[in-house]
């Protein structure tokens, strides 16, 4: 018996053996292909990862409305005069009206008046008139001092003023607008030329009495008469709220002569 043969009879009960030399070579190379394919998996993920970590921040959301890119309308200032600027020379105003206000006030009462020597007179820069250029205008004045009527004395003001638009108004127009359009459309009080307003204010002190009348006249100009009490503080002043009226109402009480 040769040694092939004796080696096969003893090997003849045993299993077959599970890895054979072509198996082992199989699974080693499909254990090769696996890892091939597992680290590609893992290479991928990492560069996904450092991709989303290189993508810009998502931008915040936004809630309400977007801010205004629109550049904002230049406000006005300088409020805008009914009225033109008055041509009188600043040194003849006061005199002037020093001298109206006694004949206006003589014209309806046998009355003794007394005004201070000045006035105040408010001015302001022409920028509030269609001339662009700055300039001082003339907006309101004053004359002051006592008036006596039956042995009464009392305080007497009288103040012509230039009115202001109504600022709202001239808000709903453009600033381009010229101020002549404005004084045009947005005069402060509709009625202009109204006869005239009155009442009578107490107790500014004690005792005090004082009668105020205002009119409101169609040059854009505002003419008020007031007359108090002062200095007694006891009884009526010299002047009725009637007779304040008619003096509003005197034609050369004006900034305009």
């Amino acid at each position: 018996m040769s040694h092939q043969q004796l080696f096969e009879a003893v090997l003849a009960d045993e299993p077959p053996a599970r890895d054979t030399l072509d198996g082992l070579v199989r699974r080693s190379r499909r254990r090769i292909r696996y890892r091939r394919l597992a680290g590609t998996g893992v290479a991928l993920v990492a560069t996904g990862v450092v991709a989303a970590l290189a993508l810009p921040p998502a931008p915040p959301t936004m809630t309400g409305a977007p801010p205004s890119t629109a550049a904002s309308s230049p406000s006005r200032a300088r409020p805008l005069l009914l009225g033109r600027a008055p041509t009188e020379a600043p040194g003849a105003v006061v005199p002037r009206l020093r001298d109206a206000t006694t004949a206006a006030v003589t014209r309806v009462a046998p009355a003794t008046v007394q005004l201070l020597p000045t006035g105040d007179m408010e001015m302001v820069p022409g920028y509030t008139d269609d001339n662009p250029h700055p300039q001082s205008t003339l907006t309101s004045v004053n004359v002051k001092g006592t008036v006596t009527v039956g042995g009464v004395t009392g305080k007497l003001v009288v103040t012509i003023k230039r009115r202001a638009i109504d600022t709202g108004c001239a808000a709903a127009f453009p600033p381009d607008v010229a101020p002549s359009v404005l004084r045009l459309e947005c005069a402060a009080n509709p009625d202009v030329g109204q006869p005239y307003t009155s009442q009578t204010v107490r107790d500014e002190q004690p005792g005090m009495i004082r009668h105020i009348a205002s009119q409101d006249r169609q040059d854009g100009t505002t003419v008020e008469v007031s007359v108090s009490n002062e200095p007694a503080l006891t009884g009526e002043p010299p002047l009725t709220g009637e007779q304040l009226v008619q003096i509003a109402g005197d034609p050369r009480l004006t900034l305009y002569p």
